[in-house]
């Protein structure tokens, strides 16, 4: 019984061991070292194995499943930040089937419990938007890069961090004929349920044109 005890526990180490090293291998720091000694806390440069990182987000549980993954993001500082992650699907099952390489997720910070965000996987790569205790954290593809698998970490601008965040849409002029949505109301997150809202979201085309939308 004690050598059935001792190998399940090899066992788990082994996997846990596993799965560490592919983590491990799953963004590589390549920030110049001019750029760090000029900005060492708004921008950093990441290579990412981008089979891997597909691969890990292929193995994701849906978010009403009970269970998560763990996924390692990386930080403007150069550091990696662990991430329970669940996948939350934001299209309509019509528009899921016609893009399937289009995935999103839900992560929640382990290492930063206040750390919360929306991370997705398109054709064009990854990309998340992280509200953490460091602030507002972006990671992007480097659009000047000539590599497929070089991403962008980066903070808000740090001297405006402290700004709140205002939404115009009011300034907008919009057709205001259907019944108006109370925005007094708050609606509490209760497990294993979710409210469902449709949506139809424009852009401008240089905003199109910069992140490479239309298609």
């Amino acid at each position: 019984m004690k050598k059935l005890v001792a190998s399940l526990i090899s066992i788990l180490v082994l996997i846990h061991s596993g799965v560490s090293l592919a983590q491990a291998g799953l963004w590589q720091d390549v920030t110049p070292q001019a750029r760090l000694s000029t900005d060492t806390l708004s921008t950093r440069y990441f290579d990412s194995d981008d089979q891997a990182l597909r691969n890990l987000l292929d193995r994701v549980p849906g978010e009403l499943s009970g269970q998560t993954e763990t996924i390692d993001l990386p930080m403007p500082d150069g550091s990696l930040a662990r991430f329970s992650i669940v996948e939350s699907s934001i299209m309509e099952a019509g528009l899921a089937e016609k893009y399937p390489q289009i995935k999103t997720y839900k992560v929640q910070g382990i290492d930063d419990p206040i750390a919360s965000g929306r991370v997705d996987i398109t054709g064009r790569g990854f990309h998340a938007m992280l509200q953490t205790s460091q602030g507002r954290i972006f990671i992007d593809p480097d659009a000047g890069s000539t590599g497929s698998n070089r991403y962008l970490a980066r903070i808000r601008d740090p001297n405006r961090v402290s700004e709140p965040f205002y939404c115009r849409v009011d300034e907008l002029e919009i057709n205001r004929s259907s019944q108006p949505v109370s925005l007094n109301r708050l609606v509490n997150r209760i497990p294993g349920s979710l409210l469902t809202y449709r949506l139809a979201v424009s852009a401008t085309k240089h905003y199109a044109d910069t992140l490479g939308g239309g298609k």
